[in-house]
């Protein structure tokens, strides 16, 4: 990969990924993915780690739970003095849970819920716990065509969620309605 949470590399490093399947019946399937690479701005002698682990499990048809957990670590890097000075190590880490429900070939209910624990402000600049609740509604119009209607209360135990000019609070709500193209119908699902 050329680079973290960035569209343009940061570094001449680059970030490896490996990634295990096991799908033992159609009911059940684990996967376990693994990137490690540098990723802090112009120096690549520091890795960053994240392990991601998703278990789904479909007891019906119309029904699918997962659950997924993230764990990540790296290093502070202090880059604006030359040579770079490596700090301590930061971890972060995450669990969600899904449950979604298909009433029928054209309306599906979807929830999620998540946790994310930035131990030491790593990856939100900010030492906080940060949790979600989602709710989707959708609707397959057409075969390539979904519409979603979404509620979603993001908070925190910071105040950390902009709500005024310069002024922020530890919760935020947001409504969003969509229109999906999906350009197979295996994606459409």
């Amino acid at each position: 990969m050329n680079g973290w949470s960035n569209s343009v590399d940061n570094n001449t490093g680059k970030t490896t990924g490996f990634s295990f399947a096991w799908t033992p019946n159609k009911k059940v399937s684990l996967i376990e993915n693994y990137l490690a690479g540098p990723e802090a701005s112009n120096f690549n002698r520091t890795f960053r780690h994240l392990s991601d682990t998703v278990f789904t499990y479909s007891p019906i048809a119309k029904l699918s739970l997962m659950a997924n957990y993230d764990y990540g670590q790296d290093h502070f890097v202090d880059t604006t003095v030359v040579p770079p000075i490596t700090g301590p190590m930061a971890h972060w880490s995450g669990i969600a849970g899904y449950i979604k429900y298909a009433f029928n070939d054209k309306w599906t209910f979807a929830t999620r819920g998540e946790y994310f624990d930035d131990h030491d402000g790593f990856e939100t600049g900010a030492t906080q716990h940060l949790s979600e609740f989602t709710a989707t509604l959708q609707r397959t119009i057409a075969k390539s065509i979904i519409s979603r209607l979404e509620y979603r209360r993001d908070m925190s135990n910071q105040d950390t969620f902009p709500f005024r000019t310069g002024l922020f609070k530890d919760n935020q709500n947001t409504v969003t309605v969509g229109v999906i193209y999906a350009f197979s119908s295996a994606d459409a699902k």
